[in-house]
């Protein structure tokens, strides 16, 4: 259920320079590649051709650093020969790719001289399982469920040292092809279908040392990848030369996946020798939820435009299945546990001269998922770490060029996000509350023709 939430979840500001330097607010404004994944409908804005790829620049919470393609797009434009205002004006085809999600980020944990093991919580009645058994095999753990592990031969206990590290890596990339069209100068309208690729990988590590020279580790590796379509269909209403209205729905995104997961389980160099600890493999499908879109566009003269575009997906929507059946334990879990969640986005262009523009944008994506409860934990999953996410801010900025025919912007985004950390489960609170902060420079080189 938490993977499930994971792999839904998309970064809603990513897209073209211009696009996220305004934070994604550009719903109802349209005539940029990167709206046909929020309102196609943005495509009848289109006068003429057009041709976008968006170079990226990421550093991660860590430091670590990513460079990749954002976005490209195409814009096929078909205009009305006849010059007319009334009824049919313009139509056009696009083909956009835009990464739609980014998976960076790096946590760690040390605790020096620690009292109160991993071991403990093997042993307790709550969680005989496969690591249960294999820790008396290995003997972390008695027979009668009590801890080998930190105790001298008298029983005392004994300090060690334990360390967790925790990194996620992965993206979810999105292909759109679109139709849109102009009705009057007045209402536009436009369909697109998506395609989506996705894959997440996360590692966890977890070492505790004892004084004594023992010393132990359970090692996890996780990843999940598939491929997605869903379906937008998206209007805009100029209401007055100053005001548009946006709507768009989007249709959940159908995925295939595999996941591939894997264990290493050893204690002073003697390995766990269970082959369902070992290595796994898993097909399911996903369901996504629907997403419903509200915007707003104010055009201040020839000057200044101001995007609002406000989003609604409920997650307790979402539906996983193995061999055309429903998942009823994780069903349960989604139903019980995660939210109806809004996002709202705010973005505003300013041209200071005809060629050169400023631009800024605030975006807040609310809490998917509740906090983990102790009787849900006891389900998640045994000494496996969860991160479950919780709200992000994102805040950007830009600037862009535009001449005759080329144009040129840059953009700057910032993401906050908070989590619950569990180290492992169960667990009645979390670990660590923790912010995750990422940076994104990008740049959009385009050609309109």
């Amino acid at each position: 259920a938490y993977d499930a939430l994971n792999l839904a979840q998309t970064d809603p500001v990513l897209g073209t320079a211009r696009y996220s330097a305004m934070a994604g607010a550009m719903g109802a404004l349209g005539g940029n590649v990167s709206t046909m994944k929020d309102n196609p409908a943005g495509l009848g804005i289109y006068r003429s051709f057009d041709i976008t790829f968006t170079p990226s620049f990421m550093i991660n919470n860590d430091g670590e650093m990513d460079f990749n393609l954002n976005n490209f797009g195409l814009v096929v434009n078909f205009g009305n020969r006849n010059k007319s205002t009334s009824g049919y004006v313009t139509s056009s085809l696009g083909v956009s790719f835009n990464r739609i999600r980014n998976y960076s980020h790096y946590s760690s944990l040390i605790e020096n001289d620690a009292q109160v093991t991993m071991t403990d919580i093997m042993g307790s009645d709550l969680t005989p399982d496969l690591i249960y058994d294999e820790a008396i095999n290995l003997g972390l753990i008695g027979e009668d469920g009590y801890s080998m592990f930190g105790f001298d031969e008298n029983g005392d206990g004994l300090s060690f040292d334990k360390a967790w590290k925790f990194s996620e890596s992965g993206r979810v990339y999105e292909w759109d092809f679109s139709y849109g069209m102009n009705i009057s100068n007045r209402f536009y309208w436009g369909v697109s279908i998506g395609a989506r690729s996705v894959r997440y990988t996360q590692q966890s590590v977890y070492d505790e040392a004892c004084v004594d020279g023992n010393s132990w580790y359970l090692d996890n590796y996780y990843q999940a990848t598939g491929f997605g379509a869903n379906f937008k269909v998206g209007a805009i209403v100029r209401a007055t030369d100053w005001l548009r209205v946006g709507f768009a729905l989007h249709t959940p995104t159908f995925y295939d996946l595999e996941d591939e997961y894997s264990t290493d389980f050893d204690y002073n160099d003697q390995f766990a020798d269970s082959p369902t600890i070992d290595e796994g493999y898993y097909e399911y499908t996903l369901q996504t939820p629907m997403k419903f879109q509200a915007s707003l566009g104010f055009v201040i003269g020839k000057r200044a435009l101001i995007g609002v575009e406000y989003d609604y997906e409920d997650f307790k929507s979402m539906r996983l299945e193995a061999n055309n059946i429903l998942i009823e334990r994780e069903d349960r879990v989604i139903n019980d546990e995660m939210n109806v969640n809004s996002s709202i986005k705010v973005g505003t262009e300013v041209k200071v001269i005809d060629e050169f523009s400023l631009r800024a944008g605030f975006a807040f994506v609310g809490k998917p998922m509740q906090t983990i409860t102790s009787d849900l934990s006891n389900n998640i999953g045994l000494y496996i770490p969860v991160s479950v996410p919780k709200t992000s801010m994102y805040i950007t900025g830009g600037a862009g060029y535009s001449g005759d025919h080329f144009y040129c912007d840059i953009a700057y985004m910032y993401k906050n996000q908070k989590r619950d950390l569990y180290v492992a489960m169960p667990a009645d609170e979390p670990t660590l509350d923790l912010d995750y902060a990422n940076h994104n420079v990008m740049a959009t080189f385009g050609w309109k023709f």
